[in-house]
This record gives structure tokens, sequence and C-alpha cells, in this order.
């Protein structure tokens, strides 16, 4: 039986093309960094040769002191403290961290069916997005467009669909687009469809970049949950998410911001 799909504004006609040669190479790993967990502190090799012959007592030294670049001292439990604070490590550190959990991946295929995060919120992709049967099936009544390809107002969607709430933005899955402009607005969505008591579908092209950057970052500042959780539990339930390098920087950065990154 045929499915019935309503076109949403997603996609122009020539996405199948567009959409697959940007996705045919492969995903490329972050540079793994040799200093990667580096503290900004002085090593043990770099200690002046100007300090007083009891600072640089083994004794003295190994035990009590590590020197700062300028030549102050700081006591190793607080060095220690200082070094492993997740705040102060480097964006090279998590991003090491993020590609051990999402994979060496490359999207290879369309899931037809969006991946439930949460009660009131699922991640998907545009064939979701315009099944209107499956959408009643599963008893969604909010839609949230991450790549609307032109601008509207209005829902697309007829009223017996059971979508009451609508919101599409335009993003472009590119290495320089700026992904966390839109969260807010985002948010802003989903929260007013949990207190309408609905649920969400949050879907871009393929459920992969632009809506997993949005799921992710909600679930980190609703639910309080470090960025590496968040990105855990995302990636357990669609699969391939986040091979934009860019969107996982942004996400590094929000997460820093909110305070909600942990080593």
């Amino acid at each position: 039986m045929a499915h019935n799909y309503y076109r949403t504004p997603w996609r122009s006609s020539n996405y199948n093309s567009a959409y697959s040669s940007t996705y045919s190479s492969s995903y490329r790993p972050p540079y793994m960094l040799s200093n990667s967990h580096g503290s900004g502190f002085s090593s043990y090799s770099s200690v002046p040769s100007s300090l007083p012959s009891n600072r640089l007592s083994s004794n003295n030294y190994s035990s009590s002191t590590i020197p700062r670049s300028m030549g102050h001292s700081l006591s190793r439990s607080d060095w220690n403290s200082h070094s492993n604070s997740p705040s102060k490590q480097p964006d090279s550190y998590y991003l090491e961290r993020l590609y051990g959990i999402l994979g060496n991946s490359t999207p290879l295929g369309v899931s037809h069916y969006a991946s439930p995060l949460t009660d009131y919120m699922s991640i998907g992709s545009y064939r979701d997005a315009e099944d209107i049967r499956y959408l009643k099936r599963h008893e969604f009544t909010h839609v949230l467009n991450c790549a609307a390809y032109q601008p509207s107002l209005k829902s697309p969607y007829p009223p017996d669909s059971g979508i009451v709430g609508y919101l599409q933005f335009f993003a472009e899955d590119t290495e320089y687009y700026d992904m966390m402009q839109h969260f807010m607005k985002a948010k802003g969505f989903i929260d007013a469809a949990r207190r309408y008591g609905g649920k969400v579908l949050v879907h871009c092209a393929m459920g992969v970049n632009r809506s997993a950057t949005m799921c992710v970052a909600y679930l980190m500042l609703d639910q309080q949950l470090d960025l590496l959780e968040a990105v855990r539990r995302v990636k357990s339930r669609r699969g391939v998410i986040l091979t934009n390098k860019s969107f996982q920087k942004q996400l590094i950065r929000f997460a820093r911001e909110k305070d909600l990154l942990k080593s």
C-alpha cells in the first residue's frame, strides 16, 4: 500500500542528487593532538635554571610545588584539581571523546522511522515529516523543521493531520554554519509543545546533523545532562548522528557556557 506522503516546504526538487554528493565522502576524525590533555602549566623539563637550588631539590620539587610558566609555584593538589577541571580541558579533548562515542561512520541510507528520545520528543527525517499517516499513528502534535528551504509563516499540514504546531527555520549542514543561533527558538517551541501535552518530531534531511544538534542541546539543558551523556543517549536511539564536526564544536562551546562538560 502506498504511503500517504505530504510534501512540506522542506526540500527542493534536486534534493536527492545534492544530498547524496554532500555525504559521499567519509567522515574524518578530529586530529589527535599529542597534548590534548594539556593544562597550560609548565612541564617538569621546563623548570627555569634560575630558580633557587632548594626549589630544584628533587624532594621539594616533586612533592610540593609545580612551577607555572611565569616562575610561580602551585601546590600539587591544586595543580591536579585545576588541570582535571572539565571547564579547563581544550576543545580537542572533547572532540576526541566525541569521536570515541560517535565512531567513524557515514549515513548510508534514510531511515523511514523517527527515533524516540523521550515521551515528548523524537528525531527523524523529512520522510517522517511528510508521512501524515505515520504522524497520526504515532500521535505527533508538533513538528520542528530544522531544514526548511523556503520561508513560510503557516503550517503546511492540513487540519485533519493532527499537527497543531509547526516551526521551521533554514539551516545549512555545512562547516561554517552557526547552528546554535536557532536553539532558543527551538527550545521555546519544544517547551510549548510539552505544556500542551503534545509530542514533537524534530527533523532535518536525514535526522543526522541539524536536528541532532538541537536535540542534544535540548536534552543537555532540560535534563542537565553533560555533553557526552546527551550525545550517548541520542546516539543510542538514532544510530548515526553529528557527522558534522563543526556542529560538534558548537555543542562543546554551548556545554562549556552552561557548565555541562564532564571529563
